[in-house]
Parts: C-alpha cells; sequence; structure tokens
C-alpha cells in the first residue's frame, strides 16, 4: 500500500517512480509475453503490461497522463523490438498501448473528478468497461498494424489482442486501485490457505497434462471462497496465479485448451484467457458486494451501539410503540427517562400508552394518535397529563412514524416532563388576568369570562361602579392609604356577589360587576343595591373613618358583540348618576346607584 501511496503522489518522487515502473516493467513483461507466446502466433498468450500501464497511468495525476502514456509507448516498443519485430510494427503496437492506457485511465476517471474511486460494484463494472474498451482500442490498432505491415488476417489479430489484453487488465488492474480500508477476514489464515489450496488444487486438475475433460468449474469454488471470506486482494491474488498457470499449460499444450493451441494455436490461447476473463468478471463484482455488505452492516451496528446508547442514556424519555390490533400503541421500548416521567415503578414494555395519561386527556390523545398513524403528515406534539397518584403531571409528547416498517405501524415518541412550566404558565397567566392591588380579575379577565359566557346567548347584567368620596382619601392621607381602602371595598363587593358573578377591577376605584343569566333589571337592580349598602359602613384605615358611596351604571348583554356597547353605556349610565347627584347636591355618603338598559341609560335611587 505504501508503493501505492508513492505511485499517486503528485511529488517529484512519485513522478519518478511511476516513470521508472513504466519503462523497465512494461518492457520486461512484454518481453517475456512475447517470448512466452505460441509457436506460429503473432499475438502473445496474456499481456499484463496492459495491466501494469493502466494502473500506474491511473494512479498519476490528470495532467500527468499523457506523458506516461508516451513512456508506456516507447517501453513496450521496445520490447516488441528487441524481440524480433520490425520497427515499424514494434511502434505500432507500442502506439496501441499507449492509447489503451490513455484511453482506460480517462473513462474510469472521468466522472470522478480525475482521481480513481473504487469502492462499489458500479466502479467495478465502470473499471471492467473502461479496461475492455482500451483493449479495444489496441487491439484495434493492433489488426491495422498486422493487415497493412504484415499482412496478417485483421480479425484474428484483433480477436487474440483484445482477449490477451482484456483479460491482464480486467484481473490485475483493481490492485492498483483498491483502498485502504482493512479487509473483513484477512487475518484468517488458516481459512486463507484452505482457499488457497483448493483454487492450486482444482487448477492442477483442469490444466493436469494427461487429461483434456473441460473441468474449468473447479477453479470457481476456491475463488468464490476466497471472495466471500478473504477480500479483494486474495481474490485478486488468486486470479493472478490463475492466469499465469493457465497460460502455461495452454502454451505447452496441457488441459482442455491444449489439444485445441496444438491445433489452432490463437484460438487455443484465446479460449483460455475467456477462462480467466470469465472468472475475474464473475469475481471480481462478487468480492465487491461482499465488502460493501459488510461494510454497511460494521457501519450498522455502530449507528445501532450508539442508537441504543443514545436512547438508553437519554436525559428525556424515549419510546418506541407499536399499534395494536385493538387499537391504541403499546410500548416495545423504553428509556429510564421516560419510565420516571410516567411514574411507571417497572418496565413499560407491552403496556398500553393510553394506560399513562388522565382521562381528562384521553380525548387528545387519541386524536394524537389518529393523526400520526393515518395522515399523510406522521407526527404530532402537545401536552398531557399524566395519570400519577397524588398529584397533577403534565408531560410534552412528541410522536413521530417511522417510514418504510413492514407490519403494524412503529411509532417513536419522546416526553418530557412540564409539570414546573405549566405550573409557571398558570401562575403568569393568573397574574395577568389579576389586579395587583385587590387580587381582583382585571379587564382583560372579565372581557374573557364576559365573552365565554354570552357566546351561547342569554341576557347578562354590567355594573359599572365608581367609587364617591374616595378622591379626598388620596389627597388627604396618600396613596398608601388609598390602596388599603380600595382593598377593603373590593372585600366588600366580591363578598357580596351572587355566586357565578365575577367583580372586577377596571383601574383606579373603577369596579365592574358581571351578572350572567339575569331575567331583568330587577336582579341587577338588586345586586346594585347590595354594593350601595355594604358601604354604609364607614372604611376603617389606622383608626380613620373615610366615608364612601358608589354610583352604578346598569347596561343589559346580549351577545359577545354586545360586550364593548355595553360597557360603555354602563359607564355613561354612571357618570349620569353622578351627575344627578351633584345637581341634586347629595351626600357623598349616601350610596347612588344607576341603570342603563341596551337601549339607552337612566337612573334609579
Amino acid at each position: 500500500m505504501r508503493v501505492l501511496r508513492v505511485l499517486g503522489a503528485d511529488s517529484r518522487r512519485g513522478r519518478l517512480l511511476r516513470a521508472s515502473v513504466l519503462l523497465v516493467g512494461c518492457f520486461y513483461l512484454s518481453v517475456g509475453a512475447v517470448v512466452l507466446r505460441p509457436e506460429g502466433t503473432l499475438v502473445a498468450v496474456w499481456w499484463p503490461a496492459a495491466a501494469l500501464a493502466i494502473g500506474v497511468v491511473l494512479r498519476a495525476p490528470a495532467g500527468e497522463r499523457l506523458a506516461l502514456s508516451g513512456v508506456v509507448l516507447a517501453s513496450t516498443a521496445m520490447a516488441n523490438a528487441v524481440t524480433g519485430r520490425p520497427l515499424t510494427v514494434a511502434v505500432a503496437f507500442g502506439l496501441g498501448n499507449a492509447v489503451e492506457a490513455w484511453l482506460a485511465a480517462w473513462l474510469f476517471t472521468r466522472k470522478t473528478g480525475g482521481r480513481p474511486r473504487y469502492r462499489s460494484i458500479e466502479d467495478v463494472a465502470r473499471l471492467m468497461a473502461a479496461g475492455l474498451a482500451g483493449a479495444g482500442a489496441a487491439a484495434v490498432l493492433a489488426a491495422l498494424a498486422a493487415a497493412v505491415l504484415l499482412h496478417q488476417p485483421p480479425l484474428l489479430t484483433m480477436r487474440s489482442v483484445a482477449v490477451a489484453h482484456g483479460a491482464a487488465v480486467v484481473i490485475a488492474v483493481p490492485l492498483f486501485v483498491l483502498s485502504s480500508r482493512v479487509e473483513v477476514g484477512s487475518r484468517r489464515r488458516a481459512e486463507a490457505v484452505l482457499a488457497w489450496l483448493a483454487t492450486l488444487v482444482g487448477a492442477g486438475l483442469l490444466f493436469a497434462p494427461w487429461q483434456d475433460l473441460p473441468l474449468a468449474f473447479l477453479v470457481f469454488p476456491g475463488l468464490v471462497w476466497a471472495a466471500l471470506r478473504l477480500g479483494p486482494r486474495h481474490t485478486t491474488a488468486q486470479l493472478l496465479v490463475l492466469a499465469l498457470g493457465t497460460s502455461f499449460a495452454t502454451v505447452h499444450g496441457w488441459g482442455p485448451f491444449g489439444p485445441v493451441a496444438d491445433r489452432e494455436p490463437a484460438l487455443g490461447v484465446t479460449l483460455a484467457q475467456l477462462l480467466n476473463l470469465t472468472a475475474a468478471v464473475v469475481v471480481h463484482p462478487l468480492v465487491m458486494a461482499v465488502q460493501n455488505r459488510r461494510q454497511a452492516l460494521a457501519e450498522l451496528q455502530v449507528r445501532e451501539q450508539l442508537f441504543r446508547l443514545n436512547f438508553d442514556e437519554a436525559l428525556v424519555g424515549m419510546l418506541v410503540l407499536q399499534q395494536r390490533e385493538s387499537g391504541g400503541l403499546k410500548v416495545l421500548r423504553c428509556n429510564a427517562a421516560a419510565r420516571r416521567t410516567l411514574g411507571a415503578r417497572s418496565t413499560l414494555v407491552g403496556r398500553r400508552l393510553e394506560d399513562f395519561v388522565d382521562a381528562a386527556d384521553a380525548a387528545a390523545l387519541e386524536a394524537g394518535v389518529r393523526t400520526v398513524l393515518g395522515t399523510d403528515l406522521g407526527a404530532w406534539h402537545g401536552q398531557l397529563r399524566v395519570a400519577v397518584p397524588d398529584s397533577e403531571r403534565w408531560v410534552e409528547l412528541a410522536m413521530s412514524r417511522l417510514p418504510g416498517v413492514e407490519g403494524p405501524p412503529v411509532v417513536t415518541a419522546q416526553l418530557v416532563d412540564v409539570s414546573e412550566r405549566h405550573a409557571r404558565q398558570l401562575h403568569l397567566r393568573e397574574v395577568a388576568l389579576r389586579d395587583a392591588l385587590t387580587g381582583l380579575p382585571n379587564r382583560r379577565a372579565l372581557l374573557e369570562q364576559v365573552a365565554a359566557r354570552t357566546r351561547d346567548g342569554g341576557t347578562h347584567a354590567l355594573l359599572f361602579c365608581d367609587l364617591d368620596g374616595f378622591k379626598a382619601v388620596n389627597d388627604q392621607a396618600g396613596h398608601e392609604t388609598g390602596d388599603r381602602v380600595l382593598v377593603e371595598v373590593a372585600q366588600r363587593f366580591a363578598g357580596l356577589a351572587r355566586s357565578g358573578d365575577t367583580v372586577a377591577r377596571l383601574g383606579g376605584d373603577e369596579f365592574v360587576v358581571f351578572c350572567p343569566d339575569v331575567p331583568g333589571t330587577e336582579v341587577a337592580g338588586d345586586v346594585a343595591a347590595r354594593l350601595a349598602a355594604s358601604l354604609e359602613r364607614d372604611v376603617v384605615v389606622d383608626g380613620t373613618a373615610w366615608r364612601l358611596g358608589v354610583s352604578i351604571g346598569v347596561a343589559l348583554v346580549d351577545g359577545p358583540d354586545d360586550l364593548e356597547r355595553a360597557l360603555r353605556t354602563a359607564d355613561e349610565a354612571m357618570y349620569e348618576v353622578k351627575a344627578l347627584r351633584r345637581a341634586a347636591r347629595l351626600s357623598p355618603t349616601g350610596p347612588a346607584t344607576g341603570r342603563a338598559t341596551g337601549q339607552g341609560a337612566g337612573s334609579l335611587s
């Protein structure tokens, strides 16, 4: 792997190594292939120089590949020349090798940014297609050279070159582009020995000098064994050994292709290389598929472990739920936080989620489950009360349906105890709806109460109350005393109101009493009289008695749209009462009441 890294380095050392390997390696491999070719044939049995050339050019930066192809041309041309071929033929064959290397490298890397990638079955297919395309180009150029320069049959030359180059490329080039990841099973030495023995024994029986039966199937058990269990390097090494053995045996007339080679050498070696090519085409995709599957399983196992760890140790409650045949959701898996949140002392697995939800929120949970299971949204989020003894616990629940699950739907859920937050929200709402001084409902709370009660129709009464004589308290004793007087008045008004009535303070010395469902103005007049009577007794603060009165305007409310108008009418009626009192010079100690209906204003004493 270190040599491959240097071959791929964009450095002076890498460039020198690539050029040297191509110049020397291609030369000697080419010489050996030409010398060992069968008698009477123009083309070698096997051309490993093609695999070396493509492999080294693939590892080089894209800008250097054309120059390296020139080195391939020079090296293979010299090899062909020194083995006795005419110079023009040698150069033509060298040109074919150069074009083959450049074309295969370009085709294989053009979709990967110029860098080789060999990690998937698609990459295997691209490498094979690129290698065979390069071999085809070399075969065409060799056939043209043979036909023009040597007057040899071009189709025969093309067939022999294509198979010899194609087999070498498909078998050996993967060695140059294999990733550096650890191969699963690469340390199974005993198993590796057995797989090698199976391949060698099968090949030995296939190419034994004393037999010519078609026993090609014998080599595949060991190859498939290596592909399934030992990884790509073992598999490629076995293919290389098989290719060398096949070539050697066929040249010497051994095995099932030997008799054919004796009669027709070109056909015999072509059949031998087709066996090697077939083995490579079968085994390389198989080993890649197995490697990818193992890597995917390993990654899945890591993700599963991380999921389990995160699930079990999560600070929030986590549940995995499944739809029950009878409806609802049952718990498949839970963590400790979920047990604590739901108040369970034992495991939740197998129990219904509905069992833990307060009956008051059962309908809300049922609606949420329907949303998760029965809609495209597949998710729901809400707050529910949990049935916990001796306390009220609120949880925030988020549910999502898992896609792509066969069988009953599976739902993941997260839940958080939000009881404190819910209590704070209620407190904040209570504060927002209460008068800070008297503790009575404020204007906003009054409007919400009136709107809720008048939504269903009916006749209701609003009593607008304004204290008489209160300004003197503030002027003479200060606002602190005035505030204490207001608190006392508020307590008296609240104590005299009917059950169901709402007593609110709008601000200053203005109060409003809402009386729902009154048959007419008589009930409102009775309430107004009691409120006025409550101030006949002096309000005493720190030993000082303050004598107050109250002016009251009454308005009838017939619906929610009538609220603001009724409030204004009651206010106007109250001021009419005050005006009448000032005109009559009435004493502030004697309470006066006023009434205004929805149709007009008036007064009553």
